[in-house]
């Protein structure tokens, strides 16, 4: 019983945090990326999605603007799914910032 208790004290619910550029072409994202894209809990953009990338998110996902660092750390440190779509100069902080981030790019993950 004691091991089955330990088994917890380690285990921690983390997010997922998807990372892509506005200028993404949705027909170049690998087909991989589409799993992950359908169990998103919050997609993040500043900017009016491209409606071809729209099609490829779950559709009940929250709809929201790009917050505070802090936020998205907290929101990944309580296990939500999130996708960020911004601009190059953006994704590269948020690569530096969250480096456990799968940055969607054409042809890979």
């Amino acid at each position: 019983e004691q091991r089955y208790l330990e088994a917890f004290e380690d285990f921690s619910v983390k997010g997922e945090i998807l990372l892509l550029t506005e200028d993404t072409p949705a027909h170049l994202l690998p087909i991989a990326a589409m799993p992950l894209l359908q169990t998103l809990d919050v997609v993040y953009s500043n900017s009016t999605l491209d409606s071809e990338i729209n099609e490829l998110l779950r559709r009940d996902a929250n709809r929201e603007a790009v917050p505070l660092l802090s936020d998205i750390t907290h929101q990944y440190e309580h296990g939500s799914r999130m996708l960020i779509v911004s601009s190059v100069v953006k994704i590269a902080q948020f690569t530096a910032h969250f480096p456990m981030a799968k940055h969607l790019r054409p042809g890979a993950i």
